[in-house]
């Protein structure tokens, strides 16, 4: 096992089975030339390049480039995000978006991402923006916790930051889908870059000044306004 670590990392693969992890930044990861290669990318734009034999390639949320290698491979990039995927000798798998450019990959599945994507990536400024992901975990009001999704939008100069929050009942199978419109009593998006962050959350019920609550991140999207 090689494990990168923050920042820009160069894992490289060597004779045998391997698990290659790149970490979170922009990362090159290098299948071995012999043996079962897991070459994992997370978090960043980064390069994944298979080995001879089979390889299972994950490369995480990110504007990725993959490479299969040969063998008979499997390609998980449903990430919300376009990568370039290039499968290579063998009959590959690969589950990926509808936006991923593709080429020589025998069977392809197309899945919602587990990570937040948003439609269109550039709009104009009375534009309505789309995020969609798929649930991975249970949402729900009760008596006791609120288990909810969380998105935050950070906008340019004085158009500050909002945010929205689920409602209800949704199970780990369902898509959970944000329509974003201008906020802060405007009629229209300021022009500029907005930045994203979705969030797991669960809180107290009923949540006032100082109760409990507990998050984990799901992801992070980004979309301009002209």
């Amino acid at each position: 096992m090689l494990f990168g670590e923050a920042g820009n990392d160069r894992v490289a693969g060597g004779p045998g089975e391997g698990f290659l992890d790149g970490g979170a930044g922009d990362d090159v990861v290098l299948g071995g030339r012999s043996g079962i290669d897991y070459l994992l990318g997370r978090a960043g734009d980064d390069v994944l390049k298979g080995g001879r034999d089979q390889n299972v390639v994950n490369p995480g949320q990110g504007r990725d480039e993959i490479s299969s290698g040969g063998g008979p491979d499997r390609i998980t990039a449903n990430d919300g995000q376009v990568d370039e995927i290039h499968c290579g000798a063998g009959r590959d798998r690969a589950i990926v978006d509808r936006i991923d450019h593709r080429d020589s990959c025998e069977r392809v599945s197309y899945r919602i991402s587990a990570y937040p994507a948003v439609a269109p990536p550039t709009g104009g400024v009375n534009e309505t923006f789309v995020v969609r992901f798929a649930s991975n975990r249970r949402s729900q009001e009760g008596l006791d916790l609120d288990y909810y999704f969380r998105l935050k939008l950070h906008g340019p100069g004085s158009c500050e930051a909002h945010a929205w929050r689920t409602h209800g009942p949704l199970k780990p199978s369902d898509t959970i889908t944000f329509r974003l419109h201008p906020f802060g009593g405007r009629d229209s998006w300021c022009r500029g870059t907005y930045e994203g962050l979705v969030t797991y959350r669960v809180d107290d019920h009923p949540c006032g000044a100082g109760c409990v609550q507990h998050k984990s991140p799901v992801g992070r999207f980004s979309f301009d306004v002209e």
